[in-house]
């Protein structure tokens, strides 16, 4: 089901996917973008595969499409994020998490991880049984030998 030699999103269908998730057509308990990130590092690293249907139906909480189209265009923005994320992973330098921005009082824009740590989080937790020490090393060092990560700039801008 996920798309064969996918290009990865742009900031503009980043964008686009954090609105949806965060609009009136996703269950309550939808994530937004960077926690969906975060979850989904997770599935693609753990030591057993999540079905495609279940984290599509964890990260949109039961979305309710306008139209087919609709529906096609944001499931296929889903799978090509989590195949960039597994590819960038199995690549180890280009692997680049996307974190939230928040601006400060005094107008500065602040780099906010915590969304994609506790998405990660909570998709490692999916697996704390099948975790075993070679396991755990295996994603020690697939995480840490992506010393070449970037902050992703396609996150969406803060409001003001």
């Amino acid at each position: 089901m996920l798309p064969e030699n996918p290009h990865p999103l742009n900031h503009a269908e980043l964008t686009q996917l954090d609105h949806f998730l965060h609009s009136a057509a996703c269950g309550g308990e939808a994530m937004g973008l960077s926690y969906a990130h975060g979850f989904l590092t997770a599935v693609a690293s753990g030591p057993e595969r999540l079905e495609t249907s279940e984290w599509l139906r964890l990260m949109f909480d039961e979305p309710v499409f306008e139209t087919g189209g609709d529906g096609q265009h944001m499931l296929g923005l889903a799978l090509r994020l989590f195949a960039d994320i597994e590819s960038g992973l199995q690549r180890h330098a280009e692997f680049n998490p996307v974190f939230e921005y928040l601006r400060d009082n005094s107008g500065a824009t602040q780099v906010d991880a915590q969304p994609w740590c506790r998405g990660f989080s909570a998709g490692f937790a999916l697996f704390t049984e099948l975790w075993t020490r070679e396991s755990r090393q295996a994603l020690h060092f697939s995480l840490i030998s992506s010393s070449n990560w970037r902050i992703s700039t396609a996150c969406p801008t803060p409001a003001t």
